[in-house]
């Protein structure tokens, strides 16, 4: 999963939180397959069967549950957990409200 994570596209999408259990995490970037979100010293990551979903409170599209959690890795204020949507086209949705979709790219000025 670790591996998925590196080579998948990732997206950054402004609104979009993760709730856990009842506790709610505001994501970094996230894949198809998995999600940076921001550590919550109160939150047990080791008990991950709990109802997990994505949310927005301003994009209702973003909503979605999730089939499948799992940890994958933790760094410095960090939490990467692998997921599997029930959203078939869950990446498309994702890649639509990705902040940086229509960021055109800087010219070299240095060049």
């Amino acid at each position: 999963m670790g591996r998925e994570r590196r080579t998948a596209e990732r997206y950054v999408v402004g609104s979009l939180l993760m709730d856990l259990g009842g506790m709610v995490h505001e994501t970094l970037d996230v894949s198809k397959c998995a999600v940076a979100v921001l550590r919550q010293s109160t939150c047990d990551y080791s008990k991950l069967n709990v109802p997990a979903r994505f949310f927005s409170e301003t994009q209702p599209e973003l909503n979605q549950s999730i089939a499948r959690l799992s940890y994958i890795t933790q760094r410095s204020g960090v939490i990467v957990l692998g997921y599997t949507a029930d959203n078939p086209e869950w990446e498309h949705v994702l890649q639509t409200h990705d902040v940086r979709f229509d960021m055109k790219q800087l010219e070299d000025v240095f060049g």
